[in-house]
Order: C-alpha cells, then structure tokens, then sequence
C-alpha cells in the first residue's frame, strides 16, 4: 500500500515534464456525465445579452415538472416495518415510486461581473398512498413520499481584477473521478436510493463563502463552511436499509443469548443522529490550489470538515436499555489530484489522507458470567487514519462514445479486525472499481449509458451495481429518460440485503421558460 501512494505522488508531480505541448485537448474532454434520477440539476443558464449588461438586472426562470416512476422486479421485503410486526419488514413489490417533481431555477444577471441564483425543488410521491402509508415505517414517510428543499442559492461576483467571491448553498467539487470520491469531499451525498444517480448528480448543496484569488496559470480557492449536513442515508423500514443478522457480531462469550441481545438492542434504539446538522457547529473550512496548464492540471488540497458519513455507536448501559445511534467525526484531510490529457486519452488521479475517523465498536465481555446483569459485549474506541488513491483514463478516439475505467483504494491505519463486525462492517483495505460507457446517437437526441461498480475488500468480493439507462428527446424541452439497475449480491452488508432490490425505472420532464 505505501508504495502504491508514492507511486501515484510520483504520477502527479511528474504531469509537467510527460506533457506534449502538441497534444491539447483538455478542454474538449474535462467534463461530466448526466444522470437519470438527479436530486440536483445544473441547468444551463443563457448569459446576458449585450443590452443587458451595464443596465438594469435582468432574470431568466426555467421551471420544469417531471413524473417519475420506479418498478421493483423482484418480490421481497425490507428489514424492518411498522409497529406492531416491526421485524415482518414492508413489501417492496412493485411499483414503489410514482413521484410528480417541480424545479425552480431563477438566475439573476446584477451586471457583467456579477450574478446570483436560486434553484429549489418539491415532490409528492402517490406511491406510498396507492399502498397504504399505514405498510411503512414514520422514517420511510418523511423521507420519501413528500419534500422540498432550496438547493442553490448563491451570489457571485468579482472584488478586484484577481479576486473573486461566491457565497451562499452551492456545490464544490474537488475530485477528478466522475463515479468515485477521493477529494471530493465537501458535499455530502442523498444515497436513499443507491445506485440509481451520479455521484455528481448526488451531491447536496451546502452554505459556503468561497474565495478565489488567481496569478497567471494558479488559483487559490479559500473556503469556509457554516452550513453543516451529513450524508442521507436510508431510513429504517426503507428496502436499502441493511439487516441485521446475530452472526455478524463477535463471537460472544459461552451462554450468551446473541440473538435476545440483538433483538433487545434494536427493539429500544431510535437510530436517530445525535450530531446536530444546520449553524449550531463549529465551521468547516479548507483550501485548495490549482494550476491549469496546457494539457494538463494539479491541485493540492487542505481541509478541516465533519465527516459526512455517520459513526455508528452502541451504548451498553445495561442489558434491557442499550441502544444504538450515529454521530459524526471531525477530521483533517490532506490531498492532490491531477488530470494528464494527450491525443483521445485523459488520464486522472487523487490521493487524500484522512486522520482523527472515529470507530466505536463490539468487543466481547471477558467478565461475562451471568447474562441476566452482564452483558455479552462491551464497547471499544479507535481514532485512526486512513489513505486513499484513486487512478482513472478515459477514451475518446471513437465518435460519439466514452469510455471510462476508475479504481479507489482505501488503507486503515491502526487497524483492529473487530472493526469487520457489526455495526461498522469496515475492513482494512477496500478496492472501488468503476466502468462507464456513453454513447450519442440520433444527432445526440439520444444518449444510452452503462455503468458497472464492483466493490471488494480483504475478505473478497463485496458486491456489485450495473446500471443501463437512456435519455432521449422527444422534442425541445421534452426528455424521457429510462433504464434498469441490477445489483450483484454477496454475504457481506449493505449487499447481502440488496441482492433482491433490482428495478426499471422511468422519467419524463418537460422545462419550459
């Protein structure tokens, strides 16, 4: 593992002395992909015209309203339900989503140098009253079948000729891969739904004053973060919601129930997140330098953040009121990552060190005696590091296609192999492949994508997401996308309960201004 972080450190500082100056085409192949499902769409805004410049601010609005519908191909239920038969799970049959979604997007052009937005969104989902909302749990509820959320919204502008300002709910990316995140670490990610969007697609905006000052081919971004949110992930009751399974824990001490202690343990948790979201916590704040060059490009990252993606912890006061719950660890992160391009090839990589992640895990109760006043566990602490790196090459030497291969990796420092186990299910070492095909067809009024992640770690494969899906226009402003997402199963957590969760799903959307 050291030596494949210094190889990829070497990779990026070398970019300068392998680019050909004859070979540019970095502005021709830097650039996303669209998704299907996005929670957040970056709509192109059309900028002001000659006359408005200089003159009064002028507006442009597109709203677009789509209908979206998801179908589970196969019969199964999710781990947990409603009261009174919580561990009997809901259907998940079926159709389970028919959502009807509105989105706002108002630029407001101030002058030449300066402009703000608003982008915000609201969705019904008749999916849950068609089955009967009495068949899902209150979490499943609130998060699924009605919302509304302000995404954008921000003001930018130039202070001087070299500075510039941006401040208000906005996305920054810091990563170069367009399905995995090394860098990319300031957005946390709406995951309710795995596998059916884009990481770029995912991204939840946050409150953010960003600085960004430039000198020649370098720009330094300073950015502070007062806005604090955490990844969205799947509710208890949702069918993405993993199970639970005795056998995941430490093996426990002779004549301990495990099943009556787990059963126990969830009966009386909330699962809430203790860690408060919002303008009550100290600020996020990081920086980043970057120099654009001819054919290539290098930054070099610093960060003080939360962790976005939660710490479970299971309190063991005593064996009739334990419960579990999640919070959030602060962390430092160190980074580069870099973007190489020559002839039809782009050639990308990141590297990041994290430290201070928190671990809160199960160790077995060695003074376990009596299982009516002891419990069979007691609670451990672990604070360590943990190294990242990812490598990617994208092709372009075909019409109208791109195909795209990138792989993670990620190395625990001061590991304990108890960590394997329930709740963290995390490994020392873990690999993050993607594949992505894109093709246009039709004069690109059609765009057909594929894309397949694997996930493996130190005991072997994980699981696995294939996706198919299309978007098409009918005409001006009328796009109907569909697509089926298929998902490889194995023993381990969160897979060994999605291997059932395969669907079709759907989406028309007409915008109009």
């Amino acid at each position: 593992m050291p030596l494949a972080a210094l190889l990829l450190g070497l990779l990026l500082l070398a970019l300068p002395a392998l680019a050909d100056p004859s070979d540019l085409s970095l502005d021709d192949i830097l650039g996303g992909f669209a998704g299907d499902e996005s929670e957040i769409e970056e709509t192109a805004s059309p900028e002001p015209s000659a006359e408005q410049e200089g003159t009064a601010p002028s507006l442009t609005n597109i709203l677009s309203t789509s209908i979206g519908a998801s179908y589970n191909v196969r019969h199964h239920r999710s781990s947990l339900g409603p009261p009174p038969n919580r561990l009997q799970g809901t259907d998940y049959s079926g159709l389970q989503r028919l959502r009807l979604r509105i989105d706002l997007q108002t630029d407001v052009f101030f002058s030449e140098n300066w402009r703000g937005r608003f982008q915000g969104f609201t969705f019904y989902d008749f999916a849950y009253s068609l089955h009967g909302s009495e068949h899902y749990t209150r979490d499943v509820i609130d998060d699924y079948r009605i919302e509304a959320e302000i995404l954008d919204f921000w003001l930018e502008g130039s202070l001087t000729s070299f500075l510039d300002v941006k401040l208000g709910r906005q996305v920054v990316n810091w990563g170069r891969s367009d399905s995995l995140r090394v860098t990319d670490i300031w957005n946390p990610l709406n995951n309710r739904e795995p596998g059916l969007v884009d990481i770029e697609e995912l991204r939840l905006p946050l409150g953010i004053l960003r600085l960004d000052a430039y000198w020649k081919q370098w720009q330094l971004t300073a950015l502070v973060v007062p806005e604090i949110r955490y990844d969205y992930d799947p509710p208890p009751g949702s069918d993405f919601f993993p199970l639970t399974d005795p056998q995941q824990l430490p093996a426990a001490p002779p004549s301990a129930n495990v099943s009556a202690f787990i059963g126990s343990l969830f009966a009386t948790s909330s699962l809430e997140d203790r860690e408060t979201e919002g303008w009550t916590r100290s600020p996020e704040y990081g920086g980043a330098l970057t120099g654009i060059f001819r054919g290539w490009d290098i930054s070099f990252y610093a960060a003080r953040i939360y962790d976005n993606r939660p710490m479970t912890v299971m309190a063991l006061p005593n064996p009739i009121a334990a419960e579990v719950y999640t919070t959030h660890d602060r962390i430092t992160m160190l980074g580069a990552g870099g973007n190489y391009a020559r002839g039809n090839w782009l050639l990308k990589a990141e590297i990041a060190y994290f430290d201070g992640l928190d671990f809160v895990f199960l160790r077995p109760n060695p003074n376990f005696t009596n299982p009516a006043s002891d419990l069979p566990y007691t609670t451990d602490r672990l604070k360590i590091s943990r190294i990242d790196w990812m490598v990617g090459i994208e092709y372009y030497g075909i019409n109208d296609v791109t195909v795209a291969l990138e792989v993670a990796h990620r190395h625990l420092m001061q590991y304990d192999s108890l960590l394997r186990k329930l709740p963290n299910y995390t490994y020392q070492n873990s690999i993050e492949s993607a594949l992505r095909i894109s093709s246009q067809h039709m004069n690109a009024r059609l765009e057909l994508n594929a894309l397949g992640m694997v996930l493996l770690n130190d005991a072997g494969l994980q699981g696995g997401v294939l996706r198919f899906w299309g978007n098409y226009e009918v005409r001006e402003a009328l796009h109907f996308t569909a697509g089926y997402l298929h998902f490889f199963a194995s023993s381990q957590p969160p897979f060994d309960s999605w291997n059932q969760n395969d669907r079709l799903f759907a989406k028309l959307k007409f915008s109009f201004q």
